[in-house]
């Protein structure tokens, strides 16, 4: 009876599936992807023992996989999202910026003006020129900051640990106070007589005037102390055997 109840159970399950699959000769013709998961044989199903064994494996496949994932976007997170503590100083920007305004002999040396220079330039720089304090780094802060890198001079990465702050604050707030002094430097540089309605009286000396005449200035050159990479150290050498730019200037 069981004989022949299974044999009746697997002619209407095969019945079923040929409804699903087109027989061909009276063998069952599975799609590819079909005998991929079951596993086959010339063409037939696996048993269920093979089955079990290829879902097993295909579960531990897609564990390893997760497994892979997450540690990948775990090392993603560590890596671009997880920033470090703020390091913690004793003294911030701003505050070494104020104690050195408050000593005559170290404000000069350390940003090579005195203390009353520095305020007439601060506030010029803030009333004219578009200097302005921001969220992060207020204006005092600001041009101490430019004033100690170009009087050294320091490098950029020096003020990062001088003033705590990152790279690009640093490159940022030094562009900002240098666009107020090129500001101010267009109307503090400039001849006095911008038309050249008068003659210098050196000039007007007969031996001169022919050699000169329609001068409106003279061009003399400077030696600027610069930093070069090595590679490049020796066409920037002077006479005096330290690297420099030379300079014209009318």
């Amino acid at each position: 009876m069981g004989a022949y109840q299974n044999n009746g159970y697997q002619q209407h399950q095969l019945a079923y599936r040929n409804d699903m699959y087109p027989m061909s000769n009276g063998l069952q013709e599975l799609p590819a992807y079909k005998n991929d998961l079951y596993g086959s044989h010339n063409g037939h199903l696996s048993s269920e023992d093979e089955i079990v064994k290829i879902a097993r494996d295909n579960f531990k496949r897609d564990n390893e996989l997760i497994i892979q994932t997450v540690a990948a976007v775990g090392t993603y997170i560590q890596t671009y999202y997880i920033k470090r503590p703020r390091k913690e100083v004793p003294e911030t920007g701003i505050q070494w910026v104020q104690r050195t305004l408050a000593d005559p002999i170290d404000c000069y040396d350390m940003f090579r003006v005195h203390r009353p220079v520095f305020n007439r330039l601060h506030n010029l720089l803030v009333s004219s020129y578009g200097l302005k304090s921001k969220a992060k780094m207020n204006s005092v802060e600001a041009l101490g900051m430019f004033l100690w890198i170009v009087g050294a001079p320091q490098s950029v990465r020096q003020a990062k640990n001088r003033f705590t702050r990152s790279l690009e604050s640093i490159s940022r707030n030094f562009d900002r106070v240098l666009s107020s002094v090129l500001k101010l430097a267009k109307d503090v540089i400039k001849p006095k007589d911008p038309t050249f309605s008068t003659v210098h009286p050196v000039l007007e000396n007969p031996d001169f005037w022919p050699h000169f005449n329609d001068c409106i200035g003279a061009i003399d050159g400077t030696h600027v102390k610069l930093v070069v990479p090595k590679s490049k150290v020796v066409p920037h050498l002077c006479r005096h055997k330290y690297t420099s730019q030379n300079v014209l200037a009318v």
